[in-house]
């Protein structure tokens, strides 16, 4: 199950960044060692690695939850809004379904944060969950077949 999951993350990967991301750019280290996320529920950190989107640096990390279901963060920050609110506008074409949209810290005509919870696009038996995020103009993306597992993950958001 764990091997389809990453074949699942990575596909969701790709779908959002094929078209930002140039060949052989991405870098990913396996971290088994990189520690947990302490609280009610613990999250072991199990992959690192970074790569490049849209020419910025772009950092993701592969959490695990005490019950094995996985998840991913990957996150961004761009140099303009414009570009930022783009990569968000990529990642809801993920999305089958919204679940919720929330704005926040509203900056003259501009929003300075949002955060959507949608279904992925897939079938009902692989369901996943995306928490896409913006903060400024650091872009976060969540997923996992677990919301529960989601909203953790997005948890380790500073």
């Amino acid at each position: 199950m764990n091997g389809q999951f990453e074949f699942r993350c990575m596909v969701v990967f790709l779908l959002a960044c094929i078209p930002l991301l140039a060949p052989g750019q991405a870098i990913q280290h396996d971290n088994k060692s990189t520690g947990t996320v302490e609280g009610e529920h613990a999250l072991k950190r199990i992959v690192d690695g970074h790569g490049r989107l849209s020419g910025n640096l772009m950092v993701f990390r592969v959490y695990e939850a005490a019950d094995g279901t996985r998840g991913r963060i990957s996150y961004v920050k761009f140099p303009t809004l414009q570009d930022a609110q783009r990569q968000i506008d990529a990642w809801l074409k993920l999305a089958a379904k919204v679940m919720s949209r929330d704005y926040d810290k509203k900056k003259g005509n501009v929003w300075i944060s949002e955060r959507i919870v949608a279904e992925g696009i897939g079938t009902p038996s692989e369901k996943e969950f995306l928490i896409i995020r913006r903060n400024g103009l650091i872009c976060y993306f969540v997923h996992s077949p677990s919301l529960q597992t989601a909203m953790h993950i997005e948890d380790t958001i500073d």
